[in-house]
């Protein structure tokens, strides 16, 4: 019994040597047509194993028209291009949250994104796209909000390949 728990010991002391934590977070900002002005932070942590593989997640705070949305979002992470200080990413993952009283939000799939490690300690990152299933639960979708909720790229239920600017995000990191 001893010898299993030192060498559970062990393999984790390994792991954790050669991982990396990171703190931060991203924010995204849109104003459309005059119908509303949406604006969301989240805040965000990972653990990262290696170059390639990172998990985490972040917590969102979106403040919609007047509206507030919260969100949980745990991802996968895998880089697969590094050139120089810069790295291309895809994030995996799901969210889940949504407007206080009103609805909830499912989705799952991967976003697309980048990182350019300004220095050892500090990235910055952004993401542009999303690729997987969306479902929203509840109904706000009344005739008196369609084009609002339309406006302000709330997604519909389904499979959806969206590349629009609605899904741009900026965030900065700080690894330690």
């Amino acid at each position: 019994m001893k010898k299993l728990v030192l060498v559970l010991a062990a393999m984790a002391i390994a792991v954790c040597a050669n991982a990396q934590i990171y703190l931060g977070g991203s924010l995204h900002f849109q104003a459309s047509d005059n119908i509303s002005t949406n604006f969301t932070i989240k805040p965000e942590v990972g653990y990262s194993f290696n170059d390639s593989m990172a998990v985490g997640a972040s917590l969102g705070l979106g403040f919609y028209s007047h509206n507030t949305l919260l969100t949980f979002s745990p991802y996968f992470r895998w880089s697969f291009v590094h050139f120089g200080p810069a790295s291309l990413f895809l994030d995996g993952g799901f969210d889940m949250g949504g407007i206080i009283d009103e609805r909830f939000r499912f989705a799952i799939g991967v976003r697309p994104g980048i990182a350019f490690h300004i220095t050892d300690h500090l990235s910055a990152v952004g993401h542009l796209g999303f690729l997987g299933y969306t479902n929203d639960v509840g109904n706000i979708f009344t005739s008196e909000n369609i084009l609002t909720a339309v406006a302000i790229g709330m997604p519909r239920d389904g499979f959806r390949l969206d590349l629009s600017g609605n899904t741009l995000s900026v965030g900065l990191y700080y690894n330690f």
